[in-house]
């Protein structure tokens, strides 16, 4: 029953798409509904390969610009009963194609829908976020799921009992899976825990602070004992260790 509701739904879609263009140009309607029917029915469809027409009356419509076929009287059955015996087995293949390729056509979408479906593991105690569907205006700048809830019961393989942490929702009915994804929180890490990290980073940072200075000041006292160390045979004016100290403490 629902395949056949699909069926009639995207039926009725595509006979409003064309009727649309003339109901905006204020046009009867009703008038353009017989064409409009003949065209959906003559046209092949994907799935089965046939069209409609084809299939009721085991031929292709004929239209005005189809071209003449020449016509050979020999073929043609002398008695009712010939005609309506080639005309039923022609009908049985025709439908025969067209169960195997709707078939095959079934087969191929559900293939399609299943690689894009992600299926949950879910198990009680799991947090999960539920869609919902945003309305009103800025919709598009709403959040498109709630939660996070829990899974208190799994009654089937697609539909999840669910219980919010808050208390603020009640939910009296299961849910179905595929409104549902999972919510990764994260465990909140112990205070005595953080409190040490923290004491630790800045224990380490205060010592490399105190390095980093101590290393400064040497540094100008060593350059300045290997200097005086290798100009032995000449004094040094003092200006010029004046000088020469001041530069190394710029860079």
């Amino acid at each position: 029953m629902h395949h056949c509701l699909g069926r009639c739904e995207r039926t009725h879609r595509t006979l409003a798409e064309r009727l649309t263009p003339y109901v905006l140009d204020n046009k009867q309607w009703e008038e353009m509904l017989p064409g409009i029917v003949f065209s959906i029915n003559s046209c092949v469809n994907s799935g089965s390969k046939y069209s409609a027409f084809e299939i009721v009356y085991g031929k292709r419509p004929n239209f005005p610009l189809s071209p003449s076929y020449i016509v050979d009287f020999k073929d043609i059955p002398k008695d009712v009963k010939t005609y309506v015996e080639n005309l039923d087995a022609r009908l049985n293949i025709i439908r025969e194609h067209v169960k195997l390729n709707t078939l095959v056509a079934q087969r191929k979408m559900v293939e399609t829908e299943n690689k894009n479906a992600h299926e949950l593991d879910l198990t009680v105690g799991d947090n999960v976020y539920l869609s919902r569907e945003p309305v009103g205006q800025g919709r598009k700048f709403q959040h498109i799921y709630d939660g996070p809830f829990t899974v208190t019961c799994l009654p089937s393989a697609h539909l999840v009992i669910l219980r919010d942490p808050t208390g603020k929702r009640n939910f009296r009915r299961p849910v179905h899976i595929n409104r549902l994804k999972l919510a990764h929180i994260r465990v909140p890490l112990p205070a005595p825990y953080f409190n040490q990290q923290t004491d630790e980073s800045e224990n380490t940072s205060s010592k490399s602070d105190n390095s980093s200075s101590s290393a400064l000041t040497e540094t100008p006292r060593r350059i300045l004992s290997l200097y005086s160390t290798n100009v032995t045979t000449e004094k040094v004016k003092p200006w010029i260790q004046m000088w020469f100290l001041n530069m190394i403490l710029q860079i």
